[in-house]
């Protein structure tokens, strides 16, 4: 049982008590020392009411001099029973406010086991009051008497960091999600980082790394951001020495195909880089380009003619550089502009109207001409009607009688001046497998080769070849059953040459073996031949 003071202390202390604390007042931690809870106080108190109660509902209450030690011995004359404790402790000071003195009101909880107290949980402290420090805090296992603040007014100081915000709220119509700060990983190894929590959904929301460059984040008082830049000049300031880039990466986790694009900045140009394929540059407008070079209107897009002039097409190109011709689409300088879909024209004059409709001819010219003498090198032109008899044309202009590089005529015919290259390149080959060029020759030795001519009123030009359809059947190569790929006939006729070389080296070999033979007979019939002779030379003589 609790030593008892007079009964006017007690009434004197409740009285005390009806006070509120001051700002001044310091809590007492308590702590556990071989079985004895300790409470220490951090000033000299005019008194001191300690009041617990006993998990069956006893109240027990000691009053404490100034200068006493306030502690509580659970093994001594007291013998409290094991279980938990809640208690209050009243701490009053010399401050007279009113009719009475201010007063500190500190409540929390300790544990007995054994016949002793115990550190547990239970030792949490409870202020019912405001708690103001007038000073630095330092919070945490490692936090050491005499700590050494510097300039901090609060610090937290352990190998495990972390603060959450646990609200409370219970109405479905109050927010309640609960968020926290948490400093570098707890794992050996760990990540070095500041994050912020999303508690409620488990997940990390906001990061910044240990080690981050100075001003990787930087918000002006005018609400600009700065990436790596401490003076941003616009809402969103990107600085750094080697590129400075925006990715925008799609990476599957919603189902769409993952796809990865760069929109970046450097010496070289401003540039869209497509990393999924390769990393080339899609889009790229390189340093110094001329202003308003590419414009798009709501009349058109137009390329090289700045904002002055509205498009007079879908697309209008002005004459540059090298090249003295202009292209628009969807004009004419007639007055119907809309007539046209596409035309080709130099300066102010207009070669023809162009038209992809159907009803009207198709007639298109443009010059490349040599940036030093101005002549014409190359004449592209075309006639969809076909009365030229051609649908396209190039031809070297520089060169006497301007012969035709390139001609497509209107009956599907294609000429060139030179010869066909195919890519072939092993290089862009792929699933290639090696063919039996026997089966190839046992193909070709099948296929019913005839001359023919194309069905047209004005071609009676005699081809020879198989059909398609023959071709496709044998040896299923090409893109379909109607057309035949000279590549494709090459490879057939170079594996059919094949075979047949095999079948000549065998051949070969074959006459090479029967020759040998024939030797060692003709060898043999002589020797043969020569023994008759002498037989019959013998016979004679005995005749």
């Amino acid at each position: 049982m609790f030593h008892r003071h007079a009964r006017l202390l007690l009434a004197l202390l409740v009285m005390l008590l009806a006070v509120p604390a001051s700002a001044t007042d310091v809590p007492a931690p308590i702590a556990v020392e071989d079985g004895v809870v300790v409470w220490t106080l951090e000033a000299e108190y005019a008194a001191t009411l300690l009041t617990v109660h006993a998990p069956a509902g006893a109240e027990l209450r000691r009053s404490f001099a100034t200068g006493d030690a306030v502690r509580l011995d659970p093994a001594g004359e007291l013998s409290l029973d094991d279980g938990v404790y809640e208690y209050q402790l009243v701490l009053v000071t010399d401050e007279v406010v009113g009719e009475g003195r201010r007063a500190l009101r500190q409540s929390g909880a300790f544990e007995v086991r054994g016949g002793a107290a115990v550190e547990s949980a239970f030792m949490d402290q409870t202020f019912a009051d405001d708690v103001i420090v007038q000073g630095s805090l330092c919070v945490g296992t490692d936090c050491n008497t005499g700590e050494n603040f510097g300039f901090d007014t609060l610090r937290l100081k352990e190998n495990n960091l972390r603060i959450h915000f646990d609200d409370t709220s219970s109405s479905a119509s109050f927010p309640s999600n609960d968020w926290g700060i948490e400093i570098n990983d707890s794992n050996n190894g760990g990540a070095s980082y500041f994050g912020i929590l999303d508690r409620t959904a488990g997940r990390r929301v906001f990061s910044i790394e240990a080690g981050a460059p100075a001003n990787s984040v930087y918000v002006d008082d005018a609400g600009n951001l700065g990436l790596g830049e401490a003076t941003p000049t616009l809402e969103l300031h990107m600085a750094d020495g080697d590129t400075p880039s925006i990715r925008l990466e799609q990476d599957g986790s919603s189902g769409f195909t993952p796809q990865t694009w760069d929109v970046a900045g450097n010496e070289a140009g401003f540039f869209v880089r497509d990393v999924t394929n390769g990393g080339r540059l899609s889009f790229r407008i390189l340093p110094n380009s001329p202003a308003d070079f590419v414009v798009v209107k709501p009349t058109g897009l137009t390329v090289g003619r700045g904002t002055s002039t509205s498009a007079k097409a879908d697309l209008d190109v002005a004459g540059i550089g090298n090249f003295t011709r202009r292209l628009l689409v969807g004009y004419s300088d007639t007055a119907d502009a809309s007539s046209a879909t596409f035309q080709v024209a130099s300066g102010q004059a207009r070669f023809d109207q162009a038209r992809f409709d159907g009803q009207a001819n198709f007639f298109a010219e443009a010059d490349f001409r040599e940036a030093i003498t101005g002549r014409d090198v190359l004449n592209f032109s075309g006639d969809y009607s076909g009365a030229t008899g051609f649908v396209f044309r190039i031809r070297d202009t520089s060169q006497g009688g301007n012969p035709s590089l390139l001609e497509l005529e209107n009956n599907g015919d294609l000429a060139i001046l030179g010869s066909l290259s195919q890519s072939s390149d092993v290089n862009r080959k792929e699933n290639v497998v090696a063919v039996d060029a026997e089966a190839v020759l046992e193909g070709v030795a099948g296929l019913d080769i005839a001359t023919w001519n194309y069905i047209s009123n004005d071609d009676a030009v005699v081809h020879m070849g198989p059909m398609a359809q023959d071709f496709w059947r044998t040896f299923g190569l090409g893109r379909g059953e109607t057309t035949i790929s000279t590549i494709d006939a090459d490879g057939v006729s170079l594996a059919a040459i094949q075979a047949l070389h095999a079948r000549t080296e065998a051949a070969s070999d074959r006459i090479e073996s029967l020759e040998a033979e024939n030797a060692r007979l003709a060898a043999q019939n002589a020797a043969l031949a020569e023994r008759l002779a002498r037989l019959e030379a013998l016979l004679a003589d005995r005749d």
